[in-house]
């Protein structure tokens, strides 16, 4: 009985086990023939990088002073990252520029001419079809599908960045003031200060490429100070550019050339650095100065913080996020629909090496932000309900007027299908005190297709993805509330300069910025808070510090003075009364 049985199940069990077989070695041929994904951000990267090498050396000159500027910085990182790393979190291996390494198995899946790689249908990325002849590039889509496009730019719009806002064409670029570049022991030249600004430079201090703005160098030469005059004060842009132990001594030669004008101080959009600077400085003069006021009072308002992608984990690059970015990049790449191809410039080093190629070129892209701006600030809606636009800083790209300071910048923009012609333009800005890039301005020309600043922030990201670069600025974005509040005088004042702020930022177009930057999937672990520092002085010689009851500068310390506030309003192009009375 027993042998009939076994010799019955013997027959199924062996059918069963060549079925089991079979279907495994299926799959296991399934799996091994089945073409590997490439991504759509893979095959952009490497076709601007391409077309980045061919500017020889023009890029090599760029990517050696972005070398240079971190050299400095990297022993300290080194040490940094030691000390803070977590035991079991393993340390990634870094470029020669100290940007982490990317994966190679991720942009090993293109073909390494940049030919026609063959993608299945079923893929979410596309075919790519690249000419060498003129170095840009179209992407071919499989998947027909419409959408619904997204704006064509930035929810806020540039605007000059003087005390008084304009809407005049003539205003879009500030006039260059005589005396940019400002220093107790003259003359200086450009060539001294672009050091410190491929060194030091920060999101906060894009105003040093807006000619309205002033430079003040030290005698050293070893420190930097962007900052423009709004309502007698002088407004200090970001954190001073040099090195932490040359803060004091900038500020004081500094204090030196404001007491000749009768001007106050203030910082806005300064990092931890300049923050730790001031609660130090508030420490010391209360342990010296036991039994008077102190002369210098410092008032700290946490408004906002800056967003930053990270190229190398963004979801949206790896496609696993972000769809209705990804079909409408496609679409507007798509030969036969969009037809739009992306391309790269590095303008030389110096405007004696300009070609006229390159005047061409650069005049071209000039005009696609001063009609942008125009557009912007004298269209139909705005006239009617105009609002201010805030926090915007007047970009002035290609500046040939007069001797300006350089710093290293990358840009992406798109051709039209028909003309040729530039229609709209991403700026990447090296920066100093971190490895990575400032993506300002990213903007489209009017009339042309919707969603074309989404591609190119989609591009930016996709070069420097393939750099191994992990860090993209965004630029600035203001708290509705306001975080950190310290050096006030009483909790009366800081409950009362909260609600004013609440009260300012009901009343202002900012709202938007949020969600155009979320919309990037920005890398919380990246963001950095930014501060708005007001300096009281005491002990100032010269002029009306205020004029109420309260300390020696007729203001009670720890209270920002009116000055100060309508000078950063101003500054920030906050229009008070439309805010005040709506």
């Amino acid at each position: 009985m027993s042998s009939s049985t076994s010799s019955s199940e013997s027959p199924k069990q062996s059918k069963r086990a060549r079925k089991q077989q079979k279907k495994s070695n299926g799959t296991a041929t399934s799996t091994w023939e089945k073409p590997a994904k490439v991504l759509l951000a893979d095959t952009i990267g490497q076709a601007l990088h391409e077309r980045l090498l061919s500017f020889g050396d023009r890029y090599h000159q760029h990517q050696h002073q972005h070398q240079h500027q971190h050299q400095h910085q990297h022993q300290h990182q080194h040490q940094h990252q030691h000390q803070h790393q977590h035991p079991h979190q393993p340390s990634l291996p870094t470029h020669h520029n100290n940007w982490h390494q990317v994966n190679q198995q991720l942009l090993s899946t293109t073909t390494p001419h940049l030919t026609v790689p063959q993608i299945p249908r079923s893929s979410t990325s596309s075919s790519s079809n690249i000419s060498r002849k003129s170095s840009t590039m179209t992407l071919s889509s499989y998947d027909g599908q419409s959408m619904a496009s997204s704006r064509t730019s930035h929810d806020t719009s540039p605007s000059p960045g003087t005390s008084k806002p304009s809407h005049s064409t003539a205003s879009l670029h500030s006039e260059p003031q005589p005396n940019r570049i400002i220093t107790l022991n003259p003359p200086c030249n450009t060539a001294t200060i672009e050091p410190l600004i491929s060194r030091h430079s920060q999101v906060s201090h894009m105003g040093v490429l807006d000619p309205s703005y002033s430079l003040f160098v030290n005698t050293t030469r070893t420190a930097l100070l962007c900052f423009k005059v709004c309502n007698k004060v002088a407004i200090v842009s970001g954190d001073p550019m040099c090195a932490v132990e040359e803060f004091g001594a900038v500020l004081t030669e500094f204090q030196t050339w404001r007491q000749r004008h009768r001007l106050g101080l203030a910082f806005m959009g300064t990092s931890e650095r300049m923050v730790e600077y001031a609660q130090h400085q508030h420490q010391h003069q209360h342990q010296h100065q036991h039994h008077q006021a102190p002369t210098t009072s410092w008032t700290i308002l946490e408004f906002g913080r800056e967003r930053v992608l990270n190229p190398t984990t963004n979801p949206i690059l790896l496609e696993q996020e972000g769809k209705r970015i990804l079909l409408q990049n496609k679409q507007l790449l798509h030969p036969d629909k969009g037809g739009i191809t992306l391309d790269i410039y590095v303008a030389p080093p110096s405007p004696t090496a300009t070609t006229e190629a390159d005047q061409t070129l650069q005049t071209q892209l000039s005009e696609i932000y001063t009609t942008w701006c125009h557009h912007r600030n004298n269209h139909p809606d705005k006239q009617k309900h105009p609002q201010s636009q805030a926090f915007i800083t007047t970009y002035t790209p290609f500046t040939q007027t007069q001797p300006q300071p350089q710093a290293p910048m990358l840009y992406i923009y798109t051709r039209s299908p028909t003309t040729g012609s530039p229609t709209s333009l991403a700026a990447l800005r090296a920066l100093g005190t971190t490895p990575g890039y400032h993506l300002d301005p990213c903007i489209a020309a009017p009339g042309t297709p919707k969603g074309l600043s989404d591609l190119l922030v989609f591009a930016a990201m996709a070069l420097l993805r393939r750099l191994g670069c992990r860090y993209l600025g965004l630029g600035l974005e203001p708290y509705a509330q306001l975080g950190r509040v310290e050096g006030v005088a009483s909790p009366l004042v800081e409950k009362l300069v909260r609600a004013a702020y609440r009260f300012a930022f009901a009343r202002l177009p900012v709202q938007g910025k949020r969600a155009y930057h979320d919309k990037f999937r920005p890398d919380a672990g990246l963001e950095r808070g930014v501060f708005l520092v007001f300096v009281g002085e005491g002990g100032h010689s010269g002029g009306r510090w205020g004029s109420g009851k309260g300390t020696a500068n007729g203001a009670r310390a720890g209270t920002p003075e009116v000055r100060q506030v309508v000078g950063v309003a101003h500054l920030a192009n906050i229009r008070i009364r439309r805010v005040v009375w709506g």
